[in-house]
């Protein structure tokens, strides 16, 4: 079975101040011989604001799922 390949496993967030904001792309690779659509993308936190591509990623052709990150109001590593 394929599976989507990621551009990277995993993501780290550098340390933000207190309300900060970071915008990341998790960029994807489509592997299958059909294209395949994102219907939705959700974040179990209200800090994490996400983007899906609209429409159908083609076979070999590359998209992205975004996020824009406020940090908390502590100092500190983002956790979430």
């Amino acid at each position: 079975m394929q599976r989507v390949e990621w551009s990277q496993e995993t993501f780290v967030i550098p340390e933000a101040a207190p309300a900060a904001i970071r915008d990341i792309s998790l960029v994807f690779t489509n592997p299958l011989s059909t294209p395949i659509s994102i219907v939705s993308a959700t974040a179990d936190c209200g800090c994490i604001n996400l983007r899906r591509p609209y429409g159908a990623i083609l076979p070999g052709v590359t998209g992205a799922v975004s996020a824009t990150i406020r940090a908390g109001a502590a100092e500190g590593p983002f956790v979430n």
